[in-house]
């Protein structure tokens, strides 16, 4: 449960992280629009991604300790 309760702070900590386009708006003058988004727009996605990879990973812990449990 430790590695559990370690992805759960994880969470949280990503979750009260603040996130605003200001820290991005001044990469799109370095690095020009792809498919027609902007770097918050890409910084958004990519954060999406590492928020789904965790909850899939919490969720892969969780079922691996009630494995373990039931044995």
């Amino acid at each position: 449960m430790k590695v559990y309760d370690a992805l759960n702070q994880v969470s949280e900590a990503l979750q009260q992280c603040e996130f605003h386009a200001r820290d991005y708006y001044v990469q799109d003058a370095n690095y020009p629009a792809v498919d027609g988004t902007d770097a918050f727009s890409r910084a958004m996605k990519e954060r999406a991604k590492h928020i789904e990879n965790l909850v899939a990973f919490k969720q892969y812990n969780l079922e691996q300790v009630m494995h373990l449990r039931s044995q």
